[in-house]
C-alpha cells in the first residue's frame, strides 16, 4: 500500500516509524507483523527521540484521544502472518546484512564519479 523505500543502510537510521516510535529494527518489525498487539503494548517512554521541549506536550497526544485510537485499528485490514521472537531476529539480521562496510566511513562532499561511470559535472 505504500512505495517502500531501500533497506540498503537502514540499520543506521534508527529511529523507526513515521514518528520515531521504535528505536530498533526488531521493534519496528515486530510492530508490522502484530500492529494491534504492538499498538497495545507500545508506549511513549519506548520512543527514542531528541528532547524538544516545546514539543514534548504534543508530540504523542493523539494517543488520548480514544476515538481516533479506535479508528486506526479499524484499518488494520491485512492478514499478517504470524512470527515468532527467532523469526523477527532473524528478518533483523537481514536487514542488518544489507548495511555496507563503508557506510559509517563514505567520504563527503561530491563523488568524481557516479556508480555508471558517468563524469559528474
Amino acid at each position: 500500500r505504500f512505495r517502500t523505500p531501500s533497506l540498503r543502510n537502514v540499520e543506521l537510521t534508527a529511529p523507526y516509524g513515521h514518528n520515531g516510535a521504535y528505536p530498533t529494527l526488531e521493534g519496528i518489525i515486530a510492530h508490522h507483523v502484530a500492529p494491534l498487539a504492538a499498538l497495545d503494548a507500545w508506549s511513549r517512554e519506548s520512543a527514542e527521540l531528541p528532547k524538544v521541549s516545546w514539543l514534548e506536550g504534543s508530540d504523542f497526544i493523539i494517543t488520548l484521544d480514544k476515538r481516533e485510537m479506535q479508528r486506526y485499528r479499524r484499518f488494520v485490514d491485512i492478514d499478517l502472518p504470524s512470527l515468532n521472537q527467532d523469526e523477527i531476529d532473524q528478518l533483523s539480521a537481514f536487514v542488518k546484512a544489507l548495511t555496507g562496510k563503508s557506510a559509517l566511513t563514505r567520504p563527503l562532499g561530491r563523488p568524481e564519479r557516479v556508480p555508471s561511470g558517468l563524469l559528474v559535472d
